[in-house]
């Protein structure tokens, strides 16, 4: 399965750097390989390979959603959307020691980060970001151990 990102406005661009090798794997887990690939003008004209996205790739294996698979590692996020703030509700299976939040954007800039976690109710205000939809993830020693999407009305 391929996936293709795109932007149609001309000041915004795809991060990406120069590959190696055409289809060699750049990334992998488990269940998922990321290989470098193409790159090309919008709506399909010239193309460059080698090329690695600069990014986030959030999947989900199968028909179910993350906190399915895990449940005693789950976060809850309400409301969401948001308008001024929203709460990030953490399970009791998750060991907040170490525990850090980053918010990214679609692209998979770091918007905002909240490091030493003490509690299991954190609230996240709106501060600076635009309406739109964000990820976040709560990392333990720099290791994810819950990711979600938050929407910003």
């Amino acid at each position: 399965m391929g996936i293709y990102i795109t932007y149609t406005h001309s000041v915004l661009a795809v991060a990406y750097t120069n590959g190696t090798f055409l289809d060699s794997v750049y990334a992998q887990k488990a269940s998922i390989q990321v290989l470098q690939g193409y790159g090309k003008s919008y709506p399909f004209a010239s193309q460059f390979n080698p090329r690695v996205f600069n990014g986030f790739v959030n999947f989900c294996p199968g028909a179910t959603g993350i906190n399915e698979i895990n449940k005693t590692k789950s976060a809850v996020l309400y409301p969401n959307p948001m308008n001024s703030c929203t709460t990030l509700s953490i399970s009791e299976g998750i060991d907040l020691r170490n525990l850090k939040l980053v918010i990214t954007d679609v692209i998979g800039h770091v918007v905002k980060t909240q490091d030493n976690i003490s509690n299991r109710k954190v609230v996240i205000s709106r501060d600076n970001l635009n309406s739109g939809m964000y990820f976040y993830s709560l990392l333990q020693n720099n290791k994810s151990v819950v990711n979600g999407k938050l929407i910003v009305q």
